[in-house]
């Protein structure tokens, strides 16, 4: 077994992880943002383009708990390794109909992002428990960082590469490339040397399956500051997306009136941010409380997005005129929020993985992933009709309200916890 670095960057387990994950990541970006296209060139239809990738939220819904059981009940290195060897598989056969029938049908494109949809589940579960077990609880903020950041830089060079090789050569050729990266992904983890689980692989037994994951969702009740934490995040997945997703988009397109292009770009803007988000939490040397990090991150994000919402009100009115000068405020605004928004899911992560105990560690985690899901669809749902019904500015300020929120529960609830707890601790001592 491989002896574990304070420096996660020397930790050979943790680099071959990383590569790993960023091989994979950077073949399902680029299949992902082909696929798009593709529908979107053969059926012209926005609505079966947008389906594509909305259809891959389904399963993460349906079975994202269930994920994290199996991540604790087998060996989560042989987990891995199958799941990436399934994944080359299903994505060779799209090759395969594609250069039988010369094109790809729907029900193949969708067959194939469900099944691959949930395959990720099972794999980001086994995959995400396996981080704390190789460099050491010490070492969790540095090397979150470090991986929320290789999450992050697909997401930029995927689209890129994707343009360029379907202009160039065609959809099938990124679907082979995905495919490749998947199979060099399952080499590379049989090389990495990963902690075993203290229980044996296991049998499926219902009765048992049913009881490992309500212990999961207990743990996560009877643990104050994880309990806070979930809430937290799922306030904060609640308005964020509407944020990104909707709000940016729409007051582009219906209020600016900018291009789809420009609209285009301000999205990179934010990934970028999100890249720098996402390293900063690992160059802070000196030792750091996460939860209270967490804390500050999310209430900066809060007060940021609030700020925006005030600069539209004044646009609205007609006090500010220039349309440059508020594309840039927003963008500059919006950036720094997301910068701070991934740096408090860094923090969060962290307090996670360092309070959670390694045998659980795969369903505690999937129980919150899912959980943060759940809350995409009802914000996108409300805070759109939102857009639809009233000014910009309101649903905008009522996602920084949300957010802040978030932030000032979780400041709060720790205080009144810590009062509690410093009261017991006097009458305690009183008592004796």
């Amino acid at each position: 077994m491989s002896i574990m670095k304070t420096n996660v960057m020397k930790n050979r387990d943790f680099l071959l992880l990383l590569s790993c994950k960023f091989v994979s990541l950077t073949g399902d970006e680029i299949q992902s943002f082909a696929l798009s296209l593709y529908v979107l060139q053969v059926t012209g239809s926005a609505a079966k383009f947008a389906s594509v990738m909305a259809v891959a939220v389904i399963p993460r819904l349906i079975i994202g708990p269930i994920c994290g059981v199996f991540a604790d009940w087998f060996n989560r290195k042989k987990i891995m390794i199958i799941l990436d060897v399934i994944n080359g598989i299903v994505v060779s056969s799209l090759v395969l109909i594609y250069k039988i029938n010369g094109y790809l049908g729907m029900i193949y494109i969708y067959t194939a992002v469900i099944i691959l949809a949930v395959l990720k589940m099972f794999y980001n579960s086994a995959a995400s428990a396996v981080v704390p077990t190789i460099v050491g609880k010490e070492s969790l903020l540095r090397a979150n960082s470090v991986n929320s950041t290789v999450s992050f830089i697909p997401e930029i060079i995927g689209p890129l590469i994707s343009g360029i090789v379907v202009g160039f050569f065609g959809i099938v050729y990124i679907i082979l490339f995905n495919s490749i990266s998947f199979f060099l992904s399952a080499v590379i983890e049989v090389f990495i040397e990963i902690p075993k689980n203290d229980r044996k692989d296991r049998k499926f037994n219902f009765y048992q399956f049913r009881k490992d994951f309500i212990d999961g969702i207990r743990y996560i009740k009877e643990r104050a500051i994880l309990m806070k934490i979930t809430i937290c995040c799922f306030a904060m997945n609640l308005a964020l997306n509407p944020v990104l997703y909707i709000g940016i988009r729409y007051i582009g397109k219906n209020v600016f009136k900018i291009s789809d292009a420009s609209i285009g770009s301000i999205q990179a803007v934010f990934t970028a941010g999100a890249v720098i988000g996402s390293i900063i939490p690992g160059l802070i040397k000196r030792k750091i409380e996460p939860s209270k990090s967490f804390a500050v991150s999310t209430n900066l994000g809060g007060i940021l997005v609030i700020f925006v919402s005030f600069i539209l009100v004044l646009y609205y009115n007609g006090v500010i005129t220039n349309l440059m000068f508020m594309i840039t405020a927003i963008t500059i605004l919006i950036t720094v929020m997301v910068i701070f928004i991934i740096m408090s899911n860094v923090f969060s992560a962290t307090v996670f993985q360092a309070e959670a105990p390694n045998e659980m560690l795969g369903r505690i985690g999937a129980v919150v992933s899912t959980a943060c899901d759940a809350a995409i669809p009802i914000g996108q749902v409300v805070i759109g009709i939102l857009y639809d019904y009233t000014k910009s500015y309101v649903p905008m300020f009522l996602c920084g309200v949300i957010m802040l929120s978030s932030g000032l529960y979780f400041v709060i609830s720790q205080k009144f916890d810590h009062a509690k707890m410093c009261k017991m601790q006097n009458n305690n001592s009183n008592a004796i």
